[in-house]
Protein backbone atom coordinates (compact mmCIF):
# COMPACT_ATOMS: atom_id res chain seq x y z
CA UNK A 1 0.00 0.00 0.00
CA UNK A 2 1.10 3.53 -0.72
CA UNK A 3 0.46 5.99 2.11
CA UNK A 4 0.61 9.76 2.16
CA UNK A 5 -0.29 12.39 4.72
CA UNK A 6 -2.52 15.34 3.97
CA UNK A 7 -5.08 17.86 5.24
CA UNK A 8 -8.81 17.57 4.56
CA UNK A 9 -9.94 20.66 2.62
CA UNK A 10 -13.54 19.80 1.86
CA UNK A 11 -16.18 17.10 2.43
CA UNK A 12 -18.93 15.97 0.07
CA UNK A 13 -21.04 12.78 0.05
CA UNK A 14 -18.62 10.57 2.01
CA UNK A 15 -15.65 11.78 -0.02
CA UNK A 16 -12.95 14.07 1.32
CA UNK A 17 -10.85 16.42 -0.78
CA UNK A 18 -7.36 16.08 0.69
CA UNK A 19 -4.34 18.29 -0.01
CA UNK A 20 -1.14 16.26 0.25
CA UNK A 21 2.50 17.02 -0.40
CA UNK A 22 4.17 15.43 -3.39
CA UNK A 23 6.94 13.17 -2.15
CA UNK A 24 9.77 11.27 -3.78
CA UNK A 25 7.39 8.32 -4.25
CA UNK A 26 5.27 10.60 -6.46
CA UNK A 27 8.24 11.13 -8.77
CA UNK A 28 8.53 7.37 -9.35
CA UNK A 29 4.78 6.73 -9.69
CA UNK A 30 3.58 5.51 -13.07
CA UNK A 31 0.30 7.41 -12.72
CA UNK A 32 1.57 10.75 -11.43
CA UNK A 33 -0.01 12.56 -14.36
CA UNK A 34 -3.44 11.59 -13.04
CA UNK A 35 -3.02 13.51 -9.77
CA UNK A 36 -4.34 17.04 -9.66
CA UNK A 37 -1.43 19.28 -8.78
CA UNK A 38 -2.08 22.64 -7.19
CA UNK A 39 1.63 23.46 -7.16
CA UNK A 40 5.00 21.80 -7.64
CA UNK A 41 4.93 20.49 -4.08
CA UNK A 42 1.21 19.89 -3.44
CA UNK A 43 -1.56 17.79 -4.98
CA UNK A 44 -5.28 17.44 -4.34
CA UNK A 45 -6.79 13.96 -4.04
CA UNK A 46 -10.36 12.74 -3.63
CA UNK A 47 -10.43 10.01 -0.98
CA UNK A 48 -13.10 7.88 0.65
CA UNK A 49 -13.81 9.02 4.19
CA UNK A 50 -15.03 5.99 6.19
CA UNK A 51 -13.70 7.42 9.48
CA UNK A 52 -15.62 10.71 9.12
CA UNK A 53 -12.59 12.98 9.21
CA UNK A 54 -13.46 16.68 9.50
CA UNK A 55 -12.28 19.67 7.47
CA UNK A 56 -8.82 20.70 8.70
CA UNK A 57 -7.90 17.24 10.06
CA UNK A 58 -4.45 15.90 9.21
CA UNK A 59 -5.01 12.40 7.83
CA UNK A 60 -3.20 9.40 6.36
CA UNK A 61 -4.55 8.36 2.95
CA UNK A 62 -3.71 5.10 1.23
CA UNK A 63 -4.14 3.45 -2.14
CA UNK A 64 -3.38 -0.15 -2.95
CA UNK A 65 -0.19 -0.86 -4.85
CA UNK A 66 -2.17 -3.13 -7.16
CA UNK A 67 -4.38 -0.23 -8.16
CA UNK A 68 -1.36 1.91 -9.01
CA UNK A 69 0.23 -0.93 -11.01
CA UNK A 70 -3.02 -1.56 -12.88
CA UNK A 71 -3.37 2.13 -13.71
CA UNK A 72 0.22 2.27 -14.93
CA UNK A 73 -0.29 -0.78 -17.13
CA UNK A 74 -3.46 0.70 -18.60
CA UNK A 75 -1.86 4.06 -19.31
CA UNK A 76 1.47 2.83 -20.68
CA UNK A 77 1.45 -0.87 -21.55
CA UNK A 78 -1.97 -1.30 -23.17
CA UNK A 79 -1.46 1.47 -25.78
CA UNK A 80 2.02 0.15 -26.61
CA UNK A 81 0.67 -3.37 -27.17
CA UNK A 82 -2.16 -1.99 -29.33
CA UNK A 83 0.31 0.01 -31.43
CA UNK A 84 2.60 -2.98 -31.97
CA UNK A 85 -0.36 -5.28 -32.71
CA UNK A 86 -1.75 -2.85 -35.31
CA UNK A 87 1.62 -2.41 -36.98
CA UNK A 88 2.38 -6.15 -37.12
CA UNK A 89 -1.08 -7.11 -38.37
CA UNK A 90 -1.05 -4.42 -41.05
CA UNK A 91 2.42 -5.52 -42.13
CA UNK A 92 1.21 -9.10 -42.47
CA UNK A 93 -2.10 -8.43 -44.24
CA UNK A 94 -1.65 -5.12 -46.10
CA UNK A 95 -0.77 -6.78 -49.42
CA UNK A 96 -4.12 -8.62 -49.41
CA UNK A 97 -6.20 -5.59 -48.43
CA UNK A 98 -4.47 -2.72 -50.28
CA UNK A 99 -1.90 -4.26 -52.66
CA UNK A 100 -0.88 -0.99 -54.32
CA UNK A 101 0.07 0.78 -51.09
CA UNK A 102 3.44 0.73 -49.34
CA UNK A 103 3.38 -1.89 -46.56
CA UNK A 104 5.41 0.29 -44.20
CA UNK A 105 3.05 3.26 -44.47
CA UNK A 106 0.00 1.03 -44.00
CA UNK A 107 1.69 -0.58 -40.99
CA UNK A 108 2.53 2.80 -39.43
CA UNK A 109 -0.97 4.12 -40.11
CA UNK A 110 -2.66 1.07 -38.60
CA UNK A 111 -0.43 1.21 -35.54
CA UNK A 112 -1.18 4.91 -35.01
CA UNK A 113 -4.90 4.34 -35.58
CA UNK A 114 -5.00 1.63 -32.90
CA UNK A 115 -2.93 3.79 -30.57
CA UNK A 116 -5.39 6.67 -30.93
CA UNK A 117 -8.39 4.34 -30.50
CA UNK A 118 -6.78 2.88 -27.37
CA UNK A 119 -6.28 6.32 -25.83
CA UNK A 120 -9.89 7.23 -26.69
CA UNK A 121 -11.13 4.03 -25.04
CA UNK A 122 -8.94 4.71 -21.99
CA UNK A 123 -10.40 8.19 -21.76
CA UNK A 124 -13.93 6.78 -21.63
CA UNK A 125 -12.82 4.10 -19.15
CA UNK A 126 -11.12 6.73 -16.98
CA UNK A 127 -14.27 8.84 -16.85
CA UNK A 128 -16.30 5.79 -15.84
CA UNK A 129 -13.69 4.67 -13.28
CA UNK A 130 -13.83 8.00 -11.44
CA UNK A 131 -17.19 7.02 -10.03
CA UNK A 132 -16.00 3.60 -8.88
CA UNK A 133 -14.98 3.68 -5.27
CA UNK A 134 -12.54 0.75 -5.49
CA UNK A 135 -10.13 2.95 -7.49
CA UNK A 136 -10.14 5.78 -4.96
CA UNK A 137 -7.68 6.31 -2.12
CA UNK A 138 -9.07 5.84 1.37
CA UNK A 139 -8.50 7.77 4.58
CA UNK A 140 -7.01 5.37 7.13
CA UNK A 141 -6.71 7.52 10.23
CA UNK A 142 -6.55 11.01 11.65
CA UNK A 143 -3.07 11.97 12.82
Amino acid sequence: MIEEEGIVLELKDGIAIVKAQRTTSCDKCATKSVCHGVSETDMVVEALNPINAKVGDRVHISIGAGTVIKAGALVYLFPLVAFIFGAVMAQAYSERIVPDWNKDFVSAGAGLALLILTYAALSFYGNAARTRKNYMPIILRVV
